[in-house]
């Protein structure tokens, strides 16, 4: 696809939409990204009507880190809307989960952890259906679940940090021992959302954002693993809504991921046969110096 054209001498190059963005990791990181990961559906606007391309980068720098690149592009890749560039969690491998759910009777009945563990192999198996759907030998992402329940009273104030380690230390837990320390609060005297936690440990909250006030139901506890897993956890992984942005309902065939695979590394993009956030050389990279 043809989207501008450069000047060089006497004549003017035409460039794709791959070239022109390419060519802006390059200006504005000093980073050669050769075959940039792309999403690009004019469906994938806000609910002013605003949207954008965008394109991410994965460079890793350890063994569970990268260097993250971002940038939203006007469609046709000529004008830079914006940039980021953040230090995040790689978005593959085996992620070890302490979660706690907090024992609200009302809400989450009497054998709540049996109950989150059906939702919680669903995820693990949303990540297998597509590593099967795409040809790969293994999951891309795993997470590895160990489960407690507390009482209330355990955690007077359990969004407080402090609060939640001193309870896990009371039964013989650091927080700092799994990659994600997980709190589900499904309180029914408190209406609030979820939200995230990087230091000193990596944490999920999430709170009794749909306002349930009975014993949920096994949709509920799924809703709630598609808000820990899919949403909550990418935002470690550098993830934020401007990358797909959507208005209401709107789908873009990418759930129940929350942003599409291909900005996540979980795609081959540049023809090699090993999705980008496994490749040594990302991208089309002849070398991969973060590696």
């Amino acid at each position: 696809m043809v989207a501008g054209t450069h000047a060089a001498g006497p004549r003017a190059i035409q460039l794709s939409v791959d070239q022109l963005v390419s060519d802006w990791y390059q200006r504005e990181f000093g980073i050669s990204v050769p075959r940039p990961a792309i999403f690009n559906d004019e469906r994938a606007v806000d609910c002013r009507g605003d949207g954008h391309l965008t394109s991410t980068a994965y460079l890793r720098t350890g063994s569970t880190t990268a260097d993250l690149l971002v940038l939203y592009l006007t469609r046709d890749g000529l004008n830079l809307i914006n940039k980021f560039r953040r230090n995040v969690l790689m978005p593959g491998g085996r992620f070890n989960v302490l979660s706690v759910v907090v024992r609200h009777q009302a809400t989450v009945g009497s054998d709540p952890i049996s109950s989150w563990q059906v939702a919680q192999a669903a995820v693990n198996d949303t990540h297998v259906k597509f590593a099967r759907d795409h040809g790969y030998s293994a999951p891309l992402v795993e997470f590895h679940n160990t489960n407690m329940l507390l009482e209330p009273s355990e955690l007077s104030v359990p969004e407080r940090r402090d609060i939640v380690a001193a309870a896990l230390q009371r039964h013989n837990l650091a927080a700092g021992d799994d990659d994600i320390v997980m709190i589900i609060n499904i309180d029914p005297a408190r209406s609030e959302g979820g939200r995230t936690s990087p230091l000193p440990w990596r944490s999920i909250y999430v709170g009794n954002y749909a306002q349930w006030k009975t014993e949920l139901r096994t949709t509920d506890w799924a809703a709630i693993a598609r808000t820990s897993y899919q949403q909550l956890m990418a935002y470690f992984w550098g993830w934020q809504p401007g990358w797909t942005p959507t208005c209401g309902g709107t789908r873009l065939g990418h759930e129940p991921f929350i942003t599409s695979p291909r900005l996540l590394g979980w795609e081959d993009v540049d023809g090699d046969g090993v999705p980008e956030v496994l490749d040594g050389t990302p991208y089309g990279r002849s070398t991969d110096p973060r590696y």
